[in-house]
């Protein structure tokens, strides 16, 4: 009995140990994969924390971005941005930690929630006052899935497009300046002297259709002269590439054909798409240019009038300043009496007949005449007929025009007549016999007292 027992025990002790051994080896089992899991998982959290570190140090080194994470409920579960970015606006990002997403912009939520639906990224752009300006933002929201392909977040890439936007509204301003400049501007590219660009203006001035000079050679614009238009592109571009700049007239060519001049300066520039251009701009000085020939010849005509007039003619301001003078008496030259004042050449006696005579001309454009005298160097005396009218530009009177006709020789001889005269007369009033004077038609003119009473003709 006692044998049997102590079977029984046997095997139930041999059965408790491979039982306990069994269990021990499931337990080192599922310690094993507890370590190994737990050396998994701490390596996944190294993993990810250098991730993120790697993540900062990224989005760190883009000075104008800054990354934000949504979870479902719109809130910030992780967020980093460039510290110029936080110096330039005062923003702490980290602040923003756990924050609901219209702390950034009132329309946010709507937009990452569009996100979650529609599985879809979405682009946009918002602005907003920060420091007294205006901060402009261009943000993309994209989707973060997990393993399983299941959305779990909205990540938002936000960049400071400030200064993009100012140089692009800038360049549109430029653009608008130029396309409505009332001069003719182009580009031309130095390497082979083809227009890259024309605008509204310049197109119109030359008589082509908006484009149609892109691509041609600006040789094309230059009409012949005494140079072929090829040699003067080449003259113009030879001095651009010595000096960087040109200024002057140039006689162009229409598309139909018809020739005008335009006064170009034109200058180097570094263009960032063509490299080094030309640029041009061109003022149509055609009616100029007219009026200077028409002016050139009234100048011709006018010197040849005042030159060979026997008049001496002078021009006048409002002061009385002498303008021009075709020429002056002999003792004096006209360098002497340009820009002085008339009254100094007229007596004291006559002078306020001059200046009212010229007033009245100012006044009411109608033409006087009076008479003055002039004293010499010498201490003789000239005596002038004047004639004064207006000088008249753009329907105003501007000037004065005297002409003084040289009187002396005919005061003269005038009178030495008068005292030819006299004499006669009184040699006739005196004598004691008869005399009558007849015309050469024998019609008689005058007797004197002895031929009156004598011959019965009248006085």
């Amino acid at each position: 009995m006692g044998d049997k027992n102590n079977n029984i025990i046997y095997k139930a002790t041999t059965q408790l140990e491979q039982t306990l051994i069994q269990r021990v080896e499931e337990l080192e089992q599922i310690n094993f994969r507890l370590q190994t899991d737990i050396e998994a998982r701490e390596l996944a959290h190294e993993g990810l924390r250098y991730g993120q570190k790697f993540l900062r140090e990224v989005i760190s080194s883009i000075e104008d971005t800054y990354i934000t994470v949504f979870d479902q409920n719109c809130q910030v579960n992780f967020i980093w941005g460039s510290n110029k970015l936080e110096e330039k606006y005062s923003i702490v990002f980290q602040d923003y930690m756990g924050k609901d997403s219209n702390v950034f912009n009132p329309s946010l939520e709507k937009q990452i929630r569009q996100v979650f639906e529609t599985n879809q990224s979405f682009h946009s752009e918002w602005s907003e006052k920060r420091q007294g300006n205006i901060v402009w933002w261009d943000f993309t929201l994209s989707p973060i899935r997990d393993e399983d392909n299941e959305m779990v977040a909205v990540v938002s890439a936000v960049r400071d497009i400030t200064e993009s936007k100012k140089k692009k509204e800038k360049l549109w301003l430029n653009s608008q300046i130029i396309t409505n400049l009332s001069e003719g501007v182009n580009l031309v590219r130095i390497e082979d002297g083809v227009i890259i660009y024309t605008n509204p203006t310049f197109e119109e001035m030359f008589g082509y259709n908006p484009g149609e000079m892109i691509g041609k050679s600006i040789a094309i614009l230059n009409a012949p002269t005494e140079k072929t238009p090829e040699e003067t592109k080449h003259e113009i571009m030879k001095i651009l590439l010595d000096t960087g700049e040109w200024h002057g007239e140039v006689r162009n060519i229409k598309k139909d054909g018809m020739y005008f001049w335009s006064y170009a300066n034109v200058s180097l520039f570094d263009y960032p798409e063509y490299g080094k251009v030309i640029v041009s701009i061109h003022t149509d000085i055609t009616e100029r240019k007219n009026s200077d020939q028409k002016l050139k010849e009234s100048e011709e005509k006018w010197r040849a009038l005042s030159e060979n007039s026997p008049a001496q003619i002078t021009l006048l301001d409002r002061e009385h300043k002498i303008l021009f003078a075709n020429r002056t008496v002999p003792d004096l030259s006209r360098d002497e009496v340009i820009g002085t004042i008339v009254f100094t050449y007229i007596p004291l006696e006559f002078q306020q007949i001059a200046k009212d005579s010229y007033n009245s001309v100012w006044e009411t454009g109608e033409p006087v005449t009076f008479f003055t005298n002039f004293n010499t160097k010498e201490g003789n005396v000239r005596f002038f007929d004047i004639w004064v009218g207006p000088v008249y530009q753009s329907h105003e009177i501007v000037a004065l025009v005297v002409h003084s006709i040289d009187v002396t020789e005919k005061k003269k001889n005038e009178e030495l007549l008068r005292d030819s005269e006299e004499k006669l007369k009184r040699f006739m009033d005196s004598a004691t016999d008869g005399f009558v004077l007849w015309d050469p038609e024998l019609n008689y003119i005058e007797a004197n007292p002895v031929a009156i009473q004598t011959t019965g003709l009248t006085k």
